[in-house]
């Protein structure tokens, strides 16, 4: 029972990890794209894109434009703070290697708790 609990604490570390490094390289990317002058071209792109045949059966069409006029806005807000987002890349990377290790400590714990309650539960061998 311990190693299946330890084997489940890694799998939500990895993906916890996956989710941080994704982040992280999405942020990068979006810096970058802001100071290269590419947002409002990211912007058209979002608001062109069509939506895949295969998709429309799991997503209803209507749903899909909402959220490309969502995405759409998202990017012209991005746009105007292209400045700001800069400056802010400084404290926003280590701020999310910081959540990333919290969240990585979290998570030991947990296992850790789970663990000395499975120690607990289990009962001793008489002598």
């Amino acid at each position: 029972m311990k190693t299946a609990l330890w084997i489940f604490i890694a799998f939500l570390a990895a993906v916890w990890s996956g989710c941080a490094w994704l982040s992280i390289e999405l942020l990068q990317w979006l810096a970058a794209r802001l100071s290269a002058g590419d947002a409002g071209e990211l912007e058209r792109a979002i608001a062109q894109w069509p939506l895949p045949a295969w998709l429309e059966y799991w997503i209803d069409p209507a749903w899909a434009e909402m959220l490309r006029s969502g995405l759409t806005g998202l990017m012209a807000a991005i746009t105007h703070a292209a400045p700001w987002l800069g400056t802010a890349m400084g404290w926003l990377l280590p701020l999310a290697w910081v959540i990333w290790g919290g969240g990585l400590l979290a998570l030991l714990a947990l296992g850790a708790l789970l663990n000395l309650l499975l120690n607990q539960a289990r009962p001793t061998p008489a002598r």
